[in-house]
Formats: structure tokens, C-alpha cells, sequence
């Protein structure tokens, strides 16, 4: 009987290797909890450093939406499901302000959730995920200010959405 070992294990490639059609920074990685499809987020180079999001449907890589959506750069995007498959990220909204933005995918666009830059100040590495037992709560994390000690004071903020909504 063959036993496997963490020894014989390899990373593969998914896809093609190259996936984007330049360079792609501030990566993030999240699964379909509908599908278990892999989605990729990252700030697209050849869109002027503006949000993409790929997902690998059993084949190849294609397009969640139009390459390049936020319409100003992004910083720091953070990918996540409601417990309805439905793709969020969260992003710094650049390029002066960098402040907290959410946007989820309607079918056909990005659509904001709530209002666009709505932290108090920078949102610098921004984190997004989902309580699945109560999956209509919304969380980032920003770093809205400095302290009068000249420190910054880190933030939690939730966005309940209505009932309706997925």
C-alpha cells in the first residue's frame, strides 16, 4: 500500500502560468464558498494600478466583470464570499486619500456597498471577511488617524446590509 507524504507533494500551476496581462500587485486569494472556484483580486499595471478580479472556472482565467473596475488606483485589496457566493473586496482607494472603499460583484458590475471612502482617514492594508453564521454583516479594518502621540489608532467597522440583500 503507497503512503503519501508531505515530501511528495508539488506545487502546480492552476491555469497558465502568467495569468495577468502585466503586472500585478497586492494579490488576494479567496474561494467560492458556492463553487470552491478560486478568485484572484490584484491592482492591474496595465489599467493604471486599478482593480481586477479573475476567477478560474475549471480551465482558464477569465474576467469577473471588466479588468480594471474602480475607476482610481487601488491599494491593498482583500477578497471575500458572502455565504451566497457572492464576490466583495475591499480596497484603499487611491491615489491621494486611500481611504476604505467595498465593492461586490451585482452579476455584471461592481457596485460600491455603502459610500465610496467612507473610513475617517488612510485605510492602509485593508481586511475583509465574513461572519457566515450571520453572513449580511460587512467588516474592514482601517487605520483612520493618528493620536495626538503620533500613533495610529487602528479601526473595526461593520456594514449591516438589508435583509434582502446576498
Amino acid at each position: 500500500m503507497a503512503q503519501s507524504s508531505p515530501l511528495n507533494y508539488a506545487w502546480k500551476y492552476v491555469g497558465d502560468a502568467g495569468i495577468s496581462a502585466g503586472e500585478a500587485d497586492y494579490t488576494s486569494l479567496a474561494f467560492n464558498p458556492s463553487d470552491g472556484e478560486p478568485y484572484i483580486s490584484y491592482c492591474d499595471g496595465n489599467h493604471n494600478w486599478r482593480l481586477t478580479i479573475l476567477r478560474f472556472d475549471g480551465t482558464k482565467w477569465v474576467n469577473v466583470g471588466n479588468a480594471g473596475f474602480s475607476g482610481t488606483n487601488a491599494y491593498y485589496p482583500s477578497l471575500a464570499f458572502s455565504s451566497a457566493g457572492v464576490p466583495y473586496v475591499a480596497y484603499s482607494k487611491g491615489p491621494n486619500t486611500l481611504r476604505a472603499t467595498v465593492m461586490k460583484f451585482d452579476g455584471t458590475n461592481w457596485v460600491y456597498v455603502g459610500n465610496a471612502s467612507f473610513s475617517a482617514g488612510e485605510a492602509d492594508y485593508t481586511s475583509l471577511a465574513f461572519n457566515h453564521q450571520r453572513s449580511r454583516t460587512h467588516h474592514s479594518k482601517d487605520h483612520p488617524a493618528q493620536n495626538n502621540s503620533g500613533y495610529i489608532q487602528p479601526a473595526a467597522r461593520h456594514l449591516r446590509g438589508e435583509a434582502n440583500q446576498q
